[in-house]
């Protein structure tokens, strides 16, 4: 059975390709708006830090320390840091081929947030993504919390 799913898996990957391209490294501080409108899905993988992440006025996470947030589709979302020592990120946009139909994206819910303590066979790859965009991830790896006073400063406002 594992290994007819796995044989469908890689069928659909072959018909729609996926392809990134890297917009950010190293930190954001304050307030940083991403639009959805351009036509590309994003992948943040959060190095090391405290980030609030904004979708319209509703807090969807709060993450403290590596993680990965992943937007399958275009959404519009706000990082809120530090204003001073801000949050190390690495960000890349991506493109699913066959955008709003690519049965990948629509089977995947709006955002993705895993704390990098969830994927440990993962972490190979993601130090080659690291790699790649000049940046190496710390040790230290704590989850994703909801709870925001547990992991951001009082600068968080909701705007």
């Amino acid at each position: 059975m594992t290994s007819l799913l796995v044989d469908r898996l890689a069928a659909l990957l072959g018909h729609f390709s996926v392809s990134a391209r890297t917009f950010q490294t190293g930190p954001l501080c304050g307030v940083n708006e991403l639009g959805g409108s351009l036509g590309y899905g994003q992948l943040h993988l959060l190095k090391s830090g405290k980030a609030e992440v904004w979708h319209s006025n509703t807090r969807a996470h709060c993450l403290d320390g590596p993680a990965l947030l992943f937007y399958p589709r275009p959404i519009a979302h706000r990082f809120v840091t530090d204003q001073e020592h801000g949050a190390e990120f690495v960000c890349a946009h991506i493109e699913l081929e066959g955008g709003a139909a690519n049965p990948l994206a629509n089977a995947l819910p709006a955002c993705v947030c895993l704390p990098l303590s969830q994927m440990p066979d993962s972490l190979p790859v993601l130090m080659l993504l690291f790699a790649e965009a000049g940046e190496l991830p710390t040790v230290g790896v704590r989850p994703c919390s909801t709870d925001c006073s547990r992991c951001c400063s009082s600068n968080c406002s909701g705007s």
